[in-house]
């Protein structure tokens, strides 16, 4: 075993033990690159009529493809976040071309995109691996890497508006990469402690979902729309920009935020709403 697979066993070990981790994530100036390209393809007045958004299944609560705008809403009982996010799986470079969208002038940059997530995916499939060594039996590598699972996995790139924030919630994936959020200055709180975490160049955090809370035995808590306990709980995160804006010795550019994360799914249903 070398180097690397014994230093991701130890960040496995870490998040069976508490939902969390961080990894090693060397990518240089790719995730500048990206959301540099994301920040341009907002200018665009596409939010009428948009061509860049595609809804496959709506019927399976599928996630959307491309550049979705979400208004803030109550939906079914449940406030959603008002924002813009942006889906990337392979399979949306030939959808635009299906569809006749004249996406040249971001061929680049989709392509850019299209590494990030390859680098996620390598990334969660190894991580997978070493959590099957520290809690075998479940088979994490094998779910993840299921030809249905494959076409669940998604980049997303985020851009909330008005104040930048995120009301505590539980993602829906089997886990979260968090690789990176306004140029690393704005804090994402996790757990109930809610404990400050702020993106660091060349890292990136793993955390726990509804859907490994889920497989590892947790009860889902209708009123929170949450799972409570397993013995891998997924992680309630929010954000809140305010604080941050209190420290003097962080210079916030006051843009909106934007959040680039990597969401690996498995096959399965959950209860409850998004």
């Amino acid at each position: 075993m070398n180097i690397h697979e014994l230093d991701m066993l130890e960040r496995a070990r870490n998040f069976r033990e508490t939902g969390m981790t961080s990894l090693l994530f060397p990518v240089g100036e790719l995730l500048g690159v990206v959301e540099k390209g994301y920040r341009e393809l907002l200018k665009e007045k596409w939010f009428v009529g948009n061509p860049w958004s595609f809804d496959l299944s709506p019927e399976h609560n599928d996630p959307d493809d491309g550049l979705i705008v979400r208004e803030g809403a109550l939906i079914d009982g449940n406030i959603m976040d008002k924002k813009i996010f942006f889906h990337f799986r392979p399979r949306l470079i030939s959808l635009l071309r299906k569809r006749g969208v004249d996406y040249a002038p971001y061929a680049e940059w989709l392509l850019h995109c299209a590494e990030l997530y390859n680098i996620c995916v390598r990334t969660q499939n190894e991580f997978a691996k070493a959590l099957d060594t520290v809690f075998p039996g479940r088979h994490f590598y094998d779910m993840v890497r299921d030809e249905a699972a494959q076409d669940m996995h998604v980049l997303r790139l985020l851009c909330y508006s008005e104040n930048g924030g995120a009301k505590d919630h539980q993602d829906r994936s089997l886990w979260t990469i968090h690789m990176s959020q306004t140029s690393g200055h704005t804090p994402l709180h996790l757990g109930e402690d809610r404990v400050e975490y702020l993106s660091t160049p060349e890292t990136a955090l793993m955390f726990a979902g509804k859907k490994i809370a889920q497989h590892t035995g947790a009860s889902f808590n209708v009123r929170k729309n949450m799972f409570d306990g397993g013995m891998i709980p997924a992680v309630t995160h929010g954000v809140s920009v305010r604080e941050a804006i209190h420290d003097p010795s962080i210079k916030i550019v006051q843009e909106k935020r934007v959040a680039i994360v990597f969401f690996g799914h498995v096959i399965g249903s959950l209860p409850g709403k998004n």
